[in-house]
């Protein structure tokens, strides 16, 4: 599933803030509320976001991490 779709409607600028923040500096820490492919909402806390180089050091995209998360009931 896209990231993209992965957070609600209501928080997309917030979501579209932090990965240019972590564009420019290169990490970022985050929490948040997302949407499972299932439509399953779940807290995340605690989270790293990075972005993806090559081996020449150019630019490939961005991953993120968590371990910490609680399915919103």
């Amino acid at each position: 599933m896209p990231s993209r779709k992965t957070a609600e409607e209501v928080v997309q600028e917030e979501r579209s803030r932090l990965l240019a923040k972590t564009t420019t500096k290169g990490f970022s820490n985050f929490s948040g509320v997302r949407i499972t492919s299932t439509g399953k909402r779940f807290s995340i806390k605690d989270g790293i976001l990075w972005n993806l180089l090559d081996e020449n050091d150019r630019y490939c995209g961005q991953a993120a991490v968590y371990s910490n998360y609680e399915l919103i009931l």
